[in-house]
């Protein structure tokens, strides 16, 4: 398993990179565990109402996942591990 440390990335950088990865394992490459930290983003999945997004400016984030919004704040880094689905 590879282990990427990236220090502070853009959030929307940091996306991009995990899912290119995440195709690349699914292709067949080697597991990677992305260690990283962004900027503090509200990120809104598919079943997000749109009285549940932050009316105080806060930046959201459209994505591709199921689920409701969730906030990922800057601060503690976080673990990211694009690994297939079995």
């Amino acid at each position: 398993m590879e282990l990427r440390r990236l220090g502070h990335v853009a959030y929307d950088e940091a996306w991009a990179l995990q899912q290119r990865v995440h195709a690349e394992v699914v292709a067949g490459a080697e597991d990677v565990v992305l260690l990283l930290e962004h900027e503090s983003v509200y990120t809104a999945g598919k079943r997000t109402e749109p009285w549940d997004r932050p009316t105080d400016g806060s930046r959201v984030v459209d994505v591709g996942r199921g689920g409701e919004g969730t906030w990922a704040g800057a601060g503690p880094g976080t673990g990211l591990p694009p690994r297939p689905r079995p």
